[in-house]
């Protein structure tokens, strides 16, 4: 009820003229009682199935995603830090994007397509390809978790052929994504030369073990007025500013972050919306962005969806020693609201992009997973050893129960 509230809010917005795309957010949280891994720190590609890696492991296999990525700052080894909390930050993330938010990359002499838009016929030059590649439009496929290369009958295929031309023939669907694209455009244009940005791709279907996804490609050749290699560190000439000159992958990254998927369009007043639509919740992590800035200037972010984000015990509690023996899980899911929306298509949806990662940590949990090590450790849930509690939604659906 409240989340069809939120949807109707929205579309208030949205006839008002405040925004055109909203893309509204919750956050499942639960907490797992577990007991301290023997190792602080995965080695060689190894982990218990208790700590963040082995849960990083199971989703890799259940979700596979060409921009996943795990990170573990102090999350195993809360109890030995003697540096104050903000400076020993604890918090591990188990992500398994399919999406890119941007990347810088060096520009190949073989890169006919962009070479003929970069207007850039200098050699002794090197020039930079930024890349966006916004997700908007998600729907489930045939089947799920499936072998459709190995398993699949005539008929399977058939069947999952026509969902994503359904998905990528729907009109609500392909309203979002063109206004992100739009909205993409525009930021890329900030940091690109003029005349540069293109859309090679614009709603193409991309398949994943799970889900088809509408996904669009934006591309530009970043702004270089001299013949060398741009620093990592960010320009005199800051992208924000609009003044001319060099520009680099941190000029990149801040002309277009936050991710307009994750925001909607115009971003500053569809931010400021969400905030209160969203009761001011903090999405931490979720709908941010994790990757890599590279010393020869390339870059490659993406966006912080599908993802479970682990904390050692319940930040709200007062008791240490069940902080120490707990893992507080989050899982960010949410979907864009335009007026062609329907609130309870929306949260199917929502419901869909969680699935996969509420169902790793359902693994991971019971610890019956192939790939996980079997150790002696035992997790307990503090209601039921069979299921971890999402009970709690944080966001706009707060009073959502669980699912």
């Amino acid at each position: 009820e409240q989340y069809e509230n939120d949807v109707t809010t929205c579309h208030e917005y949205i006839r008002q003229g405040e925004s055109y795309e909203l893309c509204l957010t919750n956050q499942l949280e639960a907490t797992v009682l577990r007991k301290p891994p023997t190792k602080a720190i995965p080695q060689q590609g190894q982990g218990s199935a208790k700590d963040p890696f082995g849960l990083y492991k199971i989703l890799r296999k259940h979700n596979p995603a060409p921009f996943a990525a795990f990170v573990n700052f102090n999350a195993n080894n809360k109890k030995d830090h003697k540096d104050p909390p903000s400076q020993s930050a604890s918090i591990a993330i188990c992500c398994s994007s399919p999406e890119r938010f941007i990347s810088v990359k060096p520009l190949k002499d073989n890169d006919e397509e962009d070479n003929a838009t970069n207007g850039n016929r200098n050699n002794n030059k090197i020039s930079y390809q930024v890349e966006a590649k916004p997700i908007k439009g998600t729907v489930a496929r045939y089947k799920k978790n499936y072998d459709w290369e190995n398993c699949a009958t005539p008929e399977e295929i058939t069947q999952d052929l026509r969902i994503a031309l359904d998905l990528q023939q729907d009109v609500k669907n392909r309203a979002e994504n063109l206004m992100i694209v739009d909205l993409l455009r525009n930021d890329v244009h900030r940091v690109c030369q003029p005349g540069t940005v293109h859309v090679p791709k614009l709603m193409d279907i991309e398949s994943y073990a799970t889900v088809h996804q509408m996904v669009s490609t934006i591309r530009g050749t970043l702004q270089q007025e001299q013949a060398s290699t741009p620093s990592t560190v960010s320009s005199k000439t800051s992208a924000t500013n609009g003044s001319t000159g060099d520009k680099n992958a941190m000029d990149a990254l801040i002309a277009c972050f936050p991710g307009g998927s994750m925001t909607g369009a115009p971003k500053l007043r569809t931010t400021e919306l969400l905030h209160d639509l969203e009761q001011g919740a903090n999405r931490g992590p979720y709908s941010g962005c994790l990757g890599y800035i590279s010393l020869d200037g390339s870059m490659d972010m993406n966006i912080i969806i599908r993802t479970a984000v682990m904390t050692p015990g319940d930040s709200d509690s007062s008791n240490t020693e069940k902080d120490d023996d707990s893992w507080k899980i989050s899982i960010g899911a949410g979907g864009a609201i335009t007026y062609l929306s329907d609130s309870e298509d929306e949260y199917e949806e929502m419901l869909l992009k969680a699935r996969a990662i509420r169902e790793s940590v359902q693994t991971w949990y019971n610890n019956d997973d192939n790939d996980s090590d079997d150790g002696s450790d035992e997790v307990v849930n503090q209601e039921t050893d069979a299921t971890p509690p999402f009970s709690k939604v944080v966001g706009s659906a707060s009073s959502t129960p669980n699912q």
